[in-house]
This record gives C-alpha cells, structure tokens and sequence, in this order.
C-alpha cells in the first residue's frame, strides 16, 4: 500500500491517450497497479518507455485515487536556488490582495511567479533572485508559503450568497480568476478554467456557497451551477466508450442536453445509447456523475 508523503520506484510501461485527449505515461508501481501520470507537465524530465521513474506520493483523494509527483531533475524541495529575473508585474493572491511579483525562469525555461522577497535574497547585479524551493507541483517549484491569520467574517459553512464578479485577474500560479466580493466587502478568487462556461463576466453579479476553509485560511466557495443540481437525475447520450486495461474498466463519453462532454468510468457497458446518472455533486463547475 502506497503511502502520502513517501517516494517509491515505478517503471514507466507505455504512452496512453485516454479519451480527454491529453498523453499519459502507464507507470508500474511497487504495489504492482498500474498509474497514469499526464506527460506535458514533465515534458523535461526524460521520462520514456521503459524508464525507471521516482515518484513522491502527492496525496491520496477521499475516493482513494493517488496522485504521483516524480522527482524534479534539478531541484530538491527545503533547498535555495538561484532564478533569473525576467520581468516584475502585480498579481492577486488567494486573498484577492494585489501583490508585486518577480516574473523568474526554472531550469526548464518555466515563468514562474515569485512575491517580492527581502532585498537580501536579491543577488548583487540584480538580475536573480535565492529563492527557497518549498515543493514541486506538476514539475513546477512553488516558493509561495501559505498566508495565514486572515479570517473572514460573516460567512457560514454551507450557506449560498450573492458575489460581485470584479474583475478577471492572474494569479501567483500564472492562471486566470475570476476575482468576487461577497456582502461583507471581503474579496476572493475562483478559477476562470473551471467556471468560463457559466458565462460570468465582471460586473455581473453571481450566487455561490461556501464549501469549506481552506489550509491557507481563505474560504473556499462554489458557484452555483446554472445547469445542474446535486440529487437530480439526467439524461445523456453515448458517444463513444474506450476499454482502459490498466484501470480494467470502461471510459464512456457522455453528452448531455446542453452539449456538455462527460467522462465517466465503468465496470460494465450500458445496455443502451441513453444513459441516466444522478449528479452526485459539483466540483470545480462539473457534475460528479454516478451512472443507474
């Protein structure tokens, strides 16, 4: 049994494209499962078939999924580094506060986002930065230590309220959010890749329920989805299926009356092109589905 937190040895079997479209290494762990790790993340670390592949377990999810970080080629987590200085710019934290940032580049000519650190860690000629590599995510390192002492006031676990959409603003991870203000004036950031097909927009004005607090002492909310509703029954149409053998299971790809795709795994193939599944909840803007 793999355990959080710990390395272990994988043999990298296979390339896969699975129906999302996006290329995955097969990795043979030492439990002898078979994983999938998505390649583009780590398209400089030299991993091919038949390569033997160090992998930290990243987290293991509630449904028992593992989810693998393989050993950075260069960097090693808790050590200094030195990263080029490419640009400055103002980012929005998980806070919603607008912070000045170095815009740095990895080894890998990743551009990373960095808070202005102390004057201290900026080398003489002012063109690098010492930076502590706190983790690597997706083979990226990550310097941004959690903030910590801001609680916001007002909110309830589990209650829906209404937000103003402020503006669209980058984040300290490069991507875009969508950055709201709740009734009691405190500011958030929801992604804009997992909620752009619920046409929000700033200045509009959106419902949305707190869904837990964070490690990073930010709530965490969830906008209500116009399409779907967690307990209901919905009707969807086969497209095509894929037979996974290392998962030994069925990939069905669902559509439903607005047009949505749907991945779903299952053990058996359904009898007929409709389908039914009850939303068991919404994450991130998409459906969990549970086939009847």
């Amino acid at each position: 049994m793999l355990e959080e937190g710990k390395e272990y040895s994988f043999y990298a079997e296979k390339e896969a494209i699975i129906p999302d479209g996006k290329v995955y290494m097969v990795l043979k762990g030492p439990d002898n499962l078979r994983h999938l790790l998505h390649l583009l993340p780590y398209k400089g670390y030299g991993i091919k078939k038949g390569s033997k592949v160090i992998c930290k377990v990243d987290r293991i999810n509630c449904r028992g999924e593992i989810f693998l970080e393989p050993r950075h080629p260069y960097y090693e987590e808790g050590k200094k580094y030195k990263f080029e200085i490419v640009s400055q710019d103002i980012r929005t934290d998980d806070l919603g506060n607008e912070i000045k940032v170095f815009l740095v580049k990895d080894v890998l000519g990743n551009i990373l986002p960095v808070p202005v650190p102390d004057d201290a860690s900026v080398l003489r000629d002012k063109s690098f930065v010492l930076l502590t590599v706190e983790r690597i995510h997706k083979g990226k390192p990550v310097f941004q230590k959690p903030v910590k002492g801001k609680e916001f006031k007002g909110l309830r676990y589990g209650k829906i309220y209404v937000f103003k959409v402020e503006k669209i603003t980058k984040g300290l991870d490069n991507a875009e959010y969508f950055l709201l203000t709740d009734p009691f004036n405190n500011r958030h950031t929801i992604s804009k890749k997992y909620y752009e097909h619920y046409n929000i927009c700033p200045g509009t004005l959106i419902k949305a329920r707190i869904i837990k607090y964070s490690a990073k002492s930010s709530w965490k909310i969830e906008p209500v989805n116009p399409y779907f509703k967690a307990g209901e029954v919905i009707d969807l149409k086969l497209n095509f299926f894929d037979y996974q053998h290392y998962e030994q299971c069925y990939i069905l790809s669902l559509k439903d009356n607005y047009g949505f795709i749907h991945f779903v795994r299952s053990k058996e193939l359904p009898s007929d092109i409709r389908v039914k599944a009850r939303v068991k909840g919404i994450r991130k803007g998409k459906p969990e589905l549970v086939l009847l």
